[in-house]
């Protein structure tokens, strides 16, 4: 686990030229371990920090299958910056299996350890735990869970290592796992307080269904192979397996986190999901904005709210504070969603207005905040005419969840911020065909699925999304004539 070799000869498999990975050749080792979080500099010891993501494929035994720890995935990297060599790693998850990361914000900063003073690293990853790093050596000082985990059965001190859970591995049969891949905490950035040695965490308390399939065969156009996963609620068949467990969420919290004593000081619950980073003042506040729309004001050592700005935008960003002429400013960017967060829960503010992305800067004796624009959801057209095959509807369903819902999810509890293929007018069912299978719209985006789906198979995502149209139509037209409809249904 922590690892200081004196030069990178310890670690020739770092020396591995790209080019002689042959693409069609065994999986052992697989892929992953990217560096796509934030990185640290200490200019003193001359030592750049970075965090690494996780496996692909997500089972070792698909893509590791004779063992090991896969080194590199899921740890913390000291590199001399100057020779790229590798000075210490600590791995925070050996053989990882969960899609955890260590590529959360890294924080330098000196604590109090044992009665003396010591220059460490600060992370919060993914898996729940919050570590403590010496930072010229790598050496493990603090590890405890600040959520609840089950993935294993706690840290060993002496040699740095999880201690395995038998109840977390999914080789053999479905798991309920805690954190979900979601984590303990995520990429919006915690803060930390150097004067009074507490963090703040934008914590999440959930646990994932994992499943093993038998059959791994790897395809690029396929962004998850050889495993189910599922969210809570968990599907009906799997729902007994969360029996005798902790809440499995999904349930948000600000988190006040003592790292030296490894110990929670206070928590504030959130209603909404995917809220934002924190800012940490020496004023005694912490500031964090949420997916609700709000920028909250508490107070740092007790977490009382003291204000809440109502923004209309949600917020995943974390603020930031600075001065100019004398007057203190706090900036933050908002928005909600992005590529991969294409749907809007109905309580975000991303529900109720348009989530465009806005820079929003305060002081004390600012105005109001302007609003975005209203969310309108247009009546839903009358559906084709298209007499429906029950096996379709179900099979259409199966492979809009596959390949379309990433994007075009909608249902009755989110807002998609792409197109609702639920409410497509004539002119696009005249074309579907064309843009699902031919790529009419690749120029705007919307790649065409040709290689992957065959017109029977489009036959059946036409057929369920009329069902789901008819069953729009029919409420809108019910709900309408009733005596005491008010607006035609559409926001």
């Amino acid at each position: 686990m922590p690892g200081n070799p004196a030069d990178g000869s310890e670690h020739p498999e770092l020396e591995v030229a790209a080019e002689t990975w042959d693409p069609n050749s065994a999986w052992e080792g697989g892929l992953g371990g990217t560096v796509w979080g934030e990185m640290a500099y200490d200019p003193v010891l001359d030592l750049l920090y970075v965090g690494t993501g996780n496996s692909y494929p997500y089972p070792i035994w698909h893509r590791s299958p004779s063992g090991g720890d896969n080194l590199y995935l899921v740890s913390i990297l000291a590199i001399d910056p100057k020779s790229g060599r590798l000075v210490w790693h600590y791995q925070t998850v050996p053989a990882e299996i969960w899609d955890y990361t260590a590529t959360q914000n890294i924080i330098l900063s000196t604590v109090m350890i044992d009665g003396q003073p010591r220059e460490v690293l600060l992370q919060a990853p993914k898996n729940g735990f919050f570590y403590v790093l010496d930072r010229a050596t790598g050496e493990l000082l603090r590890a405890e869970n600040f959520v609840t985990v089950n993935w294993t059965l706690g840290i060993d001190m002496e040699t740095g290592r999880p201690v395995p859970n038998p109840a977390a591995d999914y080789r053999d049969e479905p798991r309920v796992v805690f954190p979900s891949s979601a984590g303990g905490h995520n990429w919006q950035p915690m803060s930390f307080n150097p004067e009074t040695g507490i963090a703040y965490i934008p914590a999440r308390e959930q646990a994932m269904l994992w499943r093993s399939l038998d059959e791994f065969d790897h395809r690029p156009e396929v962004a998850y192979e050889g495993f189910e996963a599922s969210w809570p609620p968990f599907p009906g068949e799997y729902a007994h397996l969360a029996e005798g467990l902790p809440d499995i969420g999904p349930n948000e919290f600000l988190l006040a986190w003592d790292p030296v004593a490894g110990r929670e000081l206070w928590r504030v619950p959130r209603g909404s999901m995917w809220n934002g980073g924190t800012l940490v003042t020496a004023g005694n506040l912490v500031i964090q904005g949420t997916a609700a729309g709000t920028l909250d004001f508490h107070q740092a050592d007790g977490g009382e709210r003291l204000h809440s700005i109502h923004l209309g935008s949600g917020v995943m960003a974390g603020p930031m504070t600075y001065e100019v002429d004398g007057v203190q400013y706090i900036a933050v960017m908002a928005g909600y969603g992005g590529p991969r967060g294409s749907a809007y829960p109905l309580g975000s503010a991303a529900y109720d207005y348009e989530s465009t992305g806005r820079l929003l800067v305060f002081r004390l004796d600012g105005g109001e905040v302007p609003l975005p624009s209203a969310q309108i959801t247009p009546a839903t057209p009358e559906p084709p005419d298209l007499s429906l095959d029950a096996a379709r509807v179900r099979r259409g369903a199966e492979l809009f969840g596959v390949y379309c819902s990433i994007c075009h999810r909608a249902s009755d509890e989110h807002l998609s911020a792409y197109p609702d293929l639920r409410r497509m007018d004539g002119g696009a069912w005249e074309s579907f065909d064309a843009v699902v299978l031919g790529g009419a719209l690749a120029v705007n985006g919307m790649a065409g699925f040709g290689d992957l789906l065959t017109m029977e198979d489009v036959t059946a995502i036409r057929h369920y999304l009329t069902s789901e149209q008819r069953r729009l139509w029919e409420a809108e037209s019910a709900a309408a004539a009733a005596p005491d409809a008010g607006a035609v249904p559409g926001r």
